[in-house]
């Protein structure tokens, strides 16, 4: 390997140690704000299961109501039946009592189901609520967690941009510009290595011209996808 390759080598590997210390800064807080959501996320399907509870409530008190309602519309019919002057007046509040009687056996039912539904969604705003909590411990425990390791990580940065700066000493002045421009639009991906023959980053093969460039010790730029070129194996580009 020449000179310019192990110096391009080196360089490049600062580089993607860079980007992966820098991914790592921006990943802890990217995942604790996912987390902090989970939870709003949580928070707003509580909001709504409780919500439906008191429609449920509600809808099970109306019941209850119209239940008492009508037992006691049927306490005065029965009143009015022991009064009955005729047959069919008679017959009339019968037929009246026996059918508020079974609407009522209608609403107990109803009100026995609007009970359970009720019990069956309190259980589960419990369940959303500790799943809540825990979410949110999680959250805490993971911000903790990635505050602690942010020191850490910035010192690795400021190390390696220290070091970026000695590497980049291989670039000559005349082709600053062209390295500069390359890292804005491509970072850690601004070089790539030639394995037999081929950039890997674009999987385009070199021309003998390059090879022998490469061989040489010269800077070489990929035809295709314009990256910075060195040789990645001891057999030659």
């Amino acid at each position: 390997m020449t000179e310019t390759a192990a110096g391009l080598s080196r360089l490049h590997s600062v580089h993607r140690d860079i980007a992966r210390v820098r991914e790592a800064l921006a990943r802890g807080p990217r995942q604790v704000r996912a987390r902090r959501k989970a939870v709003q996320n949580k928070e707003a399907d509580i909001a709504a299961m409780r919500e439906k509870l008191v429609a449920l409530k509600k809808s099970g008190d109306a019941k209850n109501l119209q239940l008492r309602t009508n037992e006691e519309k049927i306490l005065g019919l029965k009143a009015k039946l022991n009064q009955a002057s005729t047959n069919e007046v008679f017959a009339a509040l019968r037929k009246e009592i026996d059918a508020d009687t079974a609407s009522n056996a209608v609403l107990e039912d109803e009100i026995l189901e609007t009970l359970d539904r009720v019990d069956a969604f309190s259980k589960e705003i419990q369940a959303a609520l500790a799943d809540r909590d825990k979410r949110s411990e999680d959250a805490d425990a993971l911000e903790k967690k990635v505050a602690e390791e942010k020191a850490g990580l910035e010192e690795d940065l400021v190390a390696l941009e220290k070091r970026l700066q000695q590497s980049e000493s291989i670039i000559p002045s005349s082709l600053q510009v062209d390295y500069r421009r390359l890292v804005e639009h491509h970072g850690a991906n601004a070089m790539a290595p030639v394995e037999d023959r081929v950039c890997t980053s674009c999987q385009t093969t070199v021309s003998p011209q390059q090879k022998v460039q490469l061989n040489m010790g010269e800077f070489v730029f990929c035809r295709s996808c314009g990256r910075l070129l060195y040789r990645g194996d001891d057999a030659g580009a």
